[in-house]
């Protein structure tokens, strides 16, 4: 997306968006969104990277619902980058010891696109597990999710509802996923419920691009966390 694109183009009833629009070059770009919630106030910010520069695509929302907080991470390495992949990773580095030093016991997710950046170098970097086992895209394993604590016992890698050459992957808790995950586990709104929802994401579905990582946690509600191209 670009800063022409305003909020409400691509806003969903009942979440809250964070973005950050790639700069420069068309396409790209990240965004997550975080579900309301009434019976348990949710409030949900960017947390910004000091001096990051606008090449690299990351973008930290720190969520706070009740006692616990939860930093989540939306990541989107690109295949022909304007940096160097260890300067990337020095920058996940930096901001995960940032979080902890910040908040000894949040919750920490990064999830994303990570293209041809290791999976391990991350994991050394960061400490964080990745629980995402099965390949996203033909036999390559491309998206990711990483996280501090494993709350999430329930991991899928499904066809996506977008049309796109990547898979969609699901990550929910034991409590949701007692039963087989499949398109019929309830959900406030689906990526092609969304797309449906206005011309923007309707004309990006039309125009066969565009993938997303979608999260799924009791403890701080919905989250889609959407990145790739198409932005």
């Amino acid at each position: 997306m670009k800063p022409k694109h305003i909020d409400t183009a691509v806003s969903i009833d009942g979440y809250q968006l964070i973005r950050r629009d790639r700069k420069g070059r068309k396409a790209g770009g990240v965004a997550t969104y975080v579900r309301r919630s009434a019976c348990r106030p949710t409030s949900a910010a960017e947390w910004p990277i000091r001096d990051l520069l606008p090449v690299y695509e990351l973008l930290w929302v720190r969520i706070t619902r009740g006692d616990e907080v939860t930093y989540v991470g939306a990541l989107y390495h690109p295949p022909k980058p304007r940096y160097a992949a260890p300067d990337l990773v020095a920058i996940i580095e930096a901001s995960i010891i940032r979080i902890q030093h910040e908040c000894a016991k949040c919750h920490i997710i990064l999830a994303g696109d990570f293209n041809t950046l290791p999976a391990q170098e991350v994991v050394i970097a960061t400490g964080l597990t990745p629980i995402v086992s099965q390949p996203t895209r033909g036999n390559s394993h491309l998206d990711h999710i990483f996280v501090s604590d494993l709350q999430y016992t329930g991991v899928k890698v499904v066809k996506s509802a977008v049309t796109t050459d990547h898979q969609a992957i699901i990550a929910c808790q034991a409590l949701i996923c007692k039963k087989p995950l499949s398109v019929k586990i309830p959900r406030p709104l689906s990526v092609k419920a969304l797309i449906c929802k206005n011309s923007y994401f309707k004309n990006m579905y039309r125009s066969h691009v565009g993938h997303a990582c979608v999260i799924y946690g009791s403890y701080i509600g919905h989250i889609w966390v959407i990145y790739g191209s198409y932005m």
